[in-house]
């Protein structure tokens, strides 16, 4: 998410003379009646949620978006002359903290450039556009998973085991990290009965249940918040307090059992992923062995009768 000088957006215009060359030193943005300011107030930008105001540096030289007291961007234009007396003017977009791309992955920032030529006489003035892409999508990565057995919950007990998973960061802040609804965890039961999922209100902690949210199967819960503007690690708790079914759709037996719980993340573009936890659970032991002894048979009554003593 590092805002840094390879990907600063920047655009090479012309500007045409007329009659007369033109000094490259006197390309500016034009604001003398707030043109350049107006045309970009018009976009209604933000960066993290908060709206952009403009200024125009006194002789034109630059223009500067804040978002409350935080430099958000800093135009710059810089013109070389050319041999037929036009200038190629390179404007140049320094940007140090993220745009909100709400309603498109693209957006085109206009400015208004002017230039003066030997005479005094000034261009007409030109509106540029510079285009910013929105950057990459943030994501989650597992780090440890959890394994947990079902023999420790033996005699009305829990177990419980911690892991991890990693946040990247893309090229927006990270807003929400938690976990997705109940309709989208994964299908299982306790005992016969569907799970049923509960999820907070801050969407760290779900709960698994089959009748009632306060006798709970398993509860998971995230221990700690991502970094908003940096990669991080966050821990998670897993807590087992009854036995799950162990089969698949097919009455099949699936030992361990997988348990694709769904975390995701959401930036401030409300761009998103999503990533299912490392978690197993295997049965307290395998099914009662039935013992069989070996049984004697003879056709001949007189063979059973010597069987029977």
């Amino acid at each position: 998410g590092d805002i840094n000088a390879v990907n600063q957006p920047s655009t090479i215009v012309t500007i045409e003379a007329g009659s007369d060359n033109l000094d490259p030193d006197s390309a500016r943005f034009l604001n003398s009646a707030g043109q350049q300011v107006d045309q970009l107030m018009q976009l209604g930008l933000t960066s993290l949620g908060e709206s952009l105001t403009y200024s125009v540096a006194a002789d034109g030289s630059s223009v500067t978006a804040m978002a409350g007291a935080t430099v958000v961007f800093v135009a710059t234009i810089d013109a070389v002359a050319q041999p037929n007396g036009d200038l190629e003017a390179t404007l140049q977009l320094d940007l140090q903290r993220p745009l909100d791309h709400l309603d498109s992955d693209k957006l085109n920032l206009p400015f208004v450039i002017i230039a003066t030529d030997n005479d005094g006489t000034n261009t007409n003035a030109g509106v540029f556009q510079v285009e910013i892409d929105d950057g990459a999508n943030p994501h989650l990565v597992n780090g440890a998973g959890v394994a947990l057995d079902e023999a420790g919950i033996a005699g009305g007990g829990s177990v419980s085991g911690q892991g991890n998973l990693d946040v990247n960061v893309g090229s927006d802040q990270i807003v929400f990290v938690g976990f997705a609804a109940g309709s989208k965890q994964p299908d299982l039961t306790s005992g016969g009965e569907a799970i049923q999922y509960q999820l907070s209100g801050d969407g760290q902690t779900l709960t698994g249940y089959t009748t009632d949210p306060s006798d709970p199967v398993f509860v998971i819960s995230l221990l700690n918040p991502p970094a908003p503007e940096a990669d991080s690690n966050i821990a998670y708790n897993v807590e087992l307090f009854q036995p799950l079914d162990q089969q698949d759709d097919n009455g099949g037996r699936l030992d361990p059992l997988s348990i694709p719980v769904t975390v995701r993340v959401v930036d401030s573009d409300n761009d998103g992923t999503h990533v299912d936890l490392d978690i197993t659970v295997s049965d307290s032991g395998d099914p009662t062995a039935v013992i069989v002894d070996d049984l004697a048979v003879a056709e001949a009554p007189s063979k059973i009768d010597e069987l029977l003593g």
